[in-house]
């Protein structure tokens, strides 16, 4: 194999380490400084920018140096040593970061400044390394004779290709199944390999050249090796070359972030679809760089190359947009295939493909091009491609900060994808600008009528189209929003944000999928986490709240006496939308109490000082990428630090799309770190885990101040009976309590903890989401329910000191576990609840049905003829269902001596009548029923089952 050949091997395998690397350190500085687009913009710039300096300083260093190669072996064991270390960087980040919160905590942009110079010291060694493998492996492998821009363009193919190679197996193989340890020394290892190779192919190469040497002494004319032969390029256009590198660099990036955006609404904003994404990126242009040499060779003049693929770039990236409602139909309509792993990183490939590999590929083409444009030779090749490099990637770093901080949360993805279409027109403009009036007059006004034409023809989509959610609700959600107003929408700064309101209902949706609404379960959930972890602390004055939402469970915190409510919010698009919930969430905004951040949580607890006497945190779905950071040991671990002694921690934890595995995984990660966990199940869907370092239960005397506040504020009143069912503090706690520590023990058992390190929340989650088991939660609630024991509904009884005020509690309970037939734990707390209330008429109606045993069934059954003739006809009719005719027909008898203008009554006796055989008596109550009522639905029930 050739020298040039390895050497291209070995910048592949570089790429990979390089970019797995930076699929790690991302989710590494997620960790310090959490996940908002800001910080992640900062993070990015500063990768790029260590990536720029190092090829531009080390660049020019290439032109010096006797062995390029061997001083990219060296760089290559620097980059993997100072990953090994990197952990050391990162401890010294978070203190840091502690020290600059406090001050600049309503201060994102400034924040986001110091951020940047932050991750450089992190970052910036290895990054200014990484940069420089480029420049100096072009440098040692330019032949004479031929262009720069065709040897950069095919070591930079393979060099991204490797890139989108490392990226793949990051995101879809590595993490999942390795962790961020693992994977770490993965790329460590190729950095290793990388190193070995470039050192003994330095060897050769030294070998190979005193060989040509020697052999050039020995002969009188020796020929001049030659590359392939293409048009040089004018040196007119050469002095904006800069200019245009940094213009085309900030296009990219914003390209890439537009595309981020719009797959995060195709395919789901899981860590899947980022992968993907950039995969495809770095796919397209390794591609697109491996077609320049073959272009060039067929003689075509460089500036009219690079006209024509601006031009193909342009058009292809618009023609996509016009693809984009397609794509999100089929997505949807695919969804149910996803669960399978393999299905699933095609589908997020074939999708990123569809949207963004053409233009791509136009890009691709478009950065050895401008190396190529530059004229320089071998002699020059270090500094030439540096210095392009370094100006490429200056355009970058600000194209991500621009974006994040200005760009899409003013403008939004259209007028972002515009602009970055039109920078690639500008930068066409800027090459052809000092090039002879027949080249230039007719470029100057090709990307003049370009950028006009790209305005006028990029689409605008409806929200109501490409924001409903499909890659959750499958084809079930395509008709959901055709007939809904749209009453808010923005493309945040971190996702788009869409409010409609359809039959009077009104929901928010966070990249398409519904994160609040005013339906009754919502408003169970959200009203719920407010209300009964208040109940728990009755004295909580000072409480964080993760994730805004509709604002309802600050809103509602906020009304209780002498409360203070901060809430950390990553996007402000969020809390504009909340004014449209306004009939559920008390308006948190108007109280001097309330404070927002617009700020990751997990970051807010890295760095602020402050205390709390309750967390409450509803991030979304653990399925989407960074919210997992919201469920791992070390989160916990901070929480607990920024609890009082006597805080609580309340955890939203949604039973839906989630494996129970998965559910027990994050049950056991609290309970490593709080002394005490319990759980309320808010809805069939919904729970709340709640943790502490001591004692949960509330005392008597807590109960007590809780039910006093209530009762003397109307507005929580009126919340606990709307969406809670009931105003008792003592009936509220005793109906949604649902298992103690004891009780969930068998759930946690054996699971493991999720920490940071092991991302297997982050990337099983997702493949989780499209579980037919797990689509709806039943399987999971149905678990949580089995976990129910009479014992801990006991001590809640005696703790609370409940009586017939509460019994109603139970027996909504009891409903639950008999609709869910587990029937053996119903009878047990059904015995319970007639301890605490003996002469209930539903509980001892419960007894005659369900318990034939009973002491006394003749007492039972006067009670219900005395209190309650319907429930005594319901026993009549369970008795008659399980086929107890003689039982049903003696009851019956004595209701219509008590009730005898009953026409039900007559018509299910003339049915137990029937069935003894005792047909004159079943002829005699039918027909005395049908004069009563002939219209009633047992009477024609009766009157078809007696029918000869």
């Amino acid at each position: 194999m050739r020298s040039r050949d390895l050497a291209a091997s070995l910048l592949l395998f570089s790429g990979a380490a390089a970019l797995i690397y930076e699929v790690l350190w991302f989710k590494r500085f997620t960790h310090v400084w959490g996940s908002s687009s800001l910080a992640m913009a900062a993070v990015m710039a500063a990768f790029l920018l260590g990536l720029g300096l190092g090829a531009w300083l080390l660049g020019r260093l290439a032109d010096r140096l006797p062995s390029p190669l061997a001083a990219f072996a060296v760089c290559e064991a620097g980059i993997g040593a100072w990953a090994v270390g990197m952990g050391v960087w990162l401890d010294w980040l978070r203190a840091a970061y502690g020290a600059l919160y406090p001050p600049l905590a309503h201060l994102p942009h400034l924040r986001a400044a110091l951020e940047v110079v932050l991750a450089f010291a992190a970052l910036g060694p290895p990054c200014v390394l990484m940069g420089a493998t480029l420049p100096l492996m072009v440098r040692e492998f330019v032949p004479r004779g031929e262009g720069l821009g065709v040897s950069t363009a095919r070591f930079y193919a393979w060099n991204t290709l490797g890139g989108a190679l490392g990226c793949t197996l990051a995101g879809f193989v590595l993490l999942p199944t390795l962790g961020l340890g693992g994977t770490r020394w993965i790329a460590v290892g190729t950095n290793a390999a990388v190193v070995v190779g470039a050192s003994l192919l330095a060897g050769r190469v030294a070998r190979e050249r005193a060989e040509a040497a020697e052999a050039a002494e020995r002969s009188e004319a020796v020929e001049e090796p030659k590359g392939q032969r293409v048009i040089p390029p004018r040196p007119a256009g050469r002095g904006l070359i800069p200019l245009a590198a940094v213009t085309t660099g900030a296009g990219a990036l914003l390209l890439q972030l537009v595309w981020a955006r719009q797959l995060a609404l195709i395919l789901g904003g899981s860590t899947y679809a980022f992968s993907a994404m950039l995969a495809l990126v770095l796919a397209g242009i390794g591609m697109g760089s491996l077609l320049l040499p073959r272009i060039l060779a067929r003689g075509l003049e460089p500036i009219h190359v690079l006209g024509l693929t601006v031009v193909f770039l342009s058009g292809s990236a618009v023609a996509g947009q016009y693809a984009l409602p397609l794509l999100t139909l089929a997505v949807g309509d695919l969804t149910g295939l996803r669960a399978a792993p393999g299905f699933n990183a095609a589908l997020c490939l074939g999708a990123s493909a569809f949207l963004q590999l053409l233009p791509c590929l136009a890009g691709g083409i478009v950065f050895p091009l401008l190396i190529h444009l530059t004229g320089r030779r071998r002699e020059t090749a270090g500094a030439a491609v540096g210095a392009v490099t370094f100006w490429n990637t200056l355009g970058t770093s600000g194209g991500v900060l621009i974006a994040q901080a200005l760009l899409v949360p003013w403008f939004g993805t259209r007028v972002t994808l515009v602009i970055a279409l039109a920078l690639y027109l500008i930068a066409f403009a800027l090459v052809a600008a000092r090039a002879e009036p027949m080249t230039r007059n007719p470029a100057l006004a090709l990307a003049l009528a370009g950028v006009g034409l790209i305005a006028w023809s990029t689409p605008s989509h409806d929200p109501r189209i490409t924001e409903r959610g499909l890659f959750v609700y499958g084809p079930a959600g395509r008709d959901v929003l055709e007939a809904a107003a749209v009453l808010y929408h923005r493309e945040g700064a971190a996702s788009n944000v869409l409010v409609t309101g359809l039959r009077g209902e009104v929901s928010l949706r966070v990249n398409g999928k519904v994160d609040a609404s005013t339906f009754d379960t919502d408003q169970a959930t959200q009203l719920g986490s407010a209300y009964l972890s208040r109940f728990l602390r009755p004295h909580a004055r000072d409480i964080l709240v993760v994730g805004f939402g509709s604002g309802a469970t600050a809103g509602a915190s906020l009304l209780f006496p002498r409360t203070r409510v901060t809430c950390a919010e990553i996007e402000p698009a969020v809390f504009e939308a909340s004014a449209h919930f306004s009939v559920m969430n008390h308006a948190p905004q108007r109280s001097p109490n309330f404070q927002i951040l617009f700020e990751d949580g997990r970051a807010h607890l890295q760095g602020t000082h402050e205390t709390y006497d309750m967390i409450i945190t509803e991030p979304s779905n653990p399925w989407m990428a960074g919210v997992s950071n919201l469920f791992t040991l070390e989160f916990y671990e901070l929480a607990r630090e920024r609890l009082n002694d006597d805080g609580l921690l309340a955890q939203w934890i949604q039973t839906y799309a989630i494996t129970p595995e998965e559910y027990g995984m994050l049950l056991r990660t609290l309970r490593e770190v709080f002394g005490e966990i319990a759980l309320f199940r808010l809805t069939p869907g919904d729970t709340l885990v709640v943790a502490a370092r001591r004692e949960l239960l509330p005392s008597r005397t807590d109960v007590k101040v809780a039910q006093d506040m209530v009762d003397g504020l109307p507005a929580v009143t009126a919340d606990l009976r709307r969406v809670l069912g009931d105003t008792d503090v003592a009936s509220l706690l005793l109906r949604y309590l649902l298992l103690g520590e004891p009780q969930m023990h068998a759930l946690f058992a054996g699971q493991p903890v999720q920490t940071d390190d092991d991302l297997r929340l982050e990337f099983q989650a997702p493949l989780s989401l499209y579980s037919k088991r797990n689509v709806r939660g039943g399987d999971l609630d149905r678990i949580l329910l089995g976990a129910v024991h009479e014992t801990w509904a006991r001590a809640l009884v005696e703790r609370l000191r409940c009586g017939p005020r509460q019994v109603n509690a139970l027996i909504r309970l009891y409903d639950d576990l008999r609709a869910a037939g587990i029937d053996r734990t119903a009878h047990s707390l059904l015995r319970l609840a007639l301890e605490v209330d003996p002469g209930h008429p539903r509980l001892v109606a419960e007894r005659l049905i369900h318990d034939r045993g009973a002491a006394d069934e003749e007492a039972d059954v006067d009670l219900l003829l005395l209190h309650s003739l319907g429930e005594a006809l319901r026993v009549a009719r369970a008795w008659q269902e399980a086929g107890h005719h003689a039982r049903a027909a003696a009851l019956l008898e004595r209701l219509i001596e008590q009730r005898p203008g009953s026409a039900t009554a007559r018509a299910w006796a003339a049915v137990s009548l029937q069935a003894l055989g005792r047909l004159d008596e079943a002829t005699a109550a039918l027909s005395e029923a049908v004069e009563i009522d002939p219209l009633n639905q047992a009477v024609l029930s009766a009157l078809r089952s007696l029918r000869p």
